[in-house]
């Protein structure tokens, strides 16, 4: 018995079973590359940024960042730190900012839904304590970019807990921190649960017409 032709045989007959799925792998291997696109957001400066998930029988597939594709997008900045939080439903984080040693971020959620808002807080732009919210989930392919200038909050809304995993272009340094009370009235951020979770240092915040060492443009 020809063994050898017998595997060639089998090959052949595991191909055609399979030939649909290798070519949509193929096709998507082809299809990664120059895949990200901007969806509209309120508020200037910040981008919201769709890079698709890739599904296939094994589960699924996304990119979060790619150089080349973000300098295409028009976000040129360097990174330096990632990092990842976990939260329970209704937990609140934030607003959060730091200047001096301003960060940007990428805001990704790799399980769960978030809340995600911003607020511009540099005192000289002419959105100044202007906010937007939007909703953020492990399954749909979306990623934050908020540039410096910016505070930074989230509330959990989904019934499992959520991983949040942001990529930062400036490290932590805490005499820099800042926090706006996430119930500030001024702001009339209407968060989507009520009597959320916080820690003690977002309880004691202050209201945004009382920050300290808010950033300019």
């Amino acid at each position: 018995m020809d063994h050898g032709l017998d595997r060639k045989r089998t090959n052949k007959r595991i191909f055609r079973k399979n030939k649909k799925f290798f070519l949509w792998q193929i096709f998507t291997i082809v299809n990664l590359r120059n895949s990200m696109k901007l969806l509209a957001i309120e508020l200037p400066g910040p981008k919201l940024i769709d890079s698709g998930v890739y599904d296939d029988r094994r589960g699924s597939f996304c990119t979060v960042y790619s150089e080349d594709d973000y300098f295409e997008l028009g976000i040129e900045t360097k990174f330096c730190q990632d990092s990842y939080s976990i939260s329970c439903r209704s937990t609140i984080r934030g607003l959060h900012y730091q200047n001096p040693f301003a960060q940007g971020k990428i805001v990704t959620v790799l399980r769960g839904k978030i809340w995600d808002v911003i607020l511009d807080i540099r005192t000289d732009s002419i959105n100044f304590a202007r906010w937007t919210g939007i909703f953020l989930s492990a399954n749909s392919g979306q990623h934050l970019w908020i540039p410096p200038g910016f505070a930074h909050g989230f509330q959990v809304v989904s019934n499992e807990d959520a991983i949040v995993a942001y990529k930062l272009t400036e490290h932590r340094h805490a005499p820099s921190e800042g926090i706006i009370s996430w119930n500030d009235a001024a702001l009339g951020i209407d968060w989507p649960i009520k009597n959320p979770i916080l820690s003690e240092r977002d309880s004691a915040a202050h209201d945004l017409e009382n920050a300290l060492n808010l950033p300019r443009n």
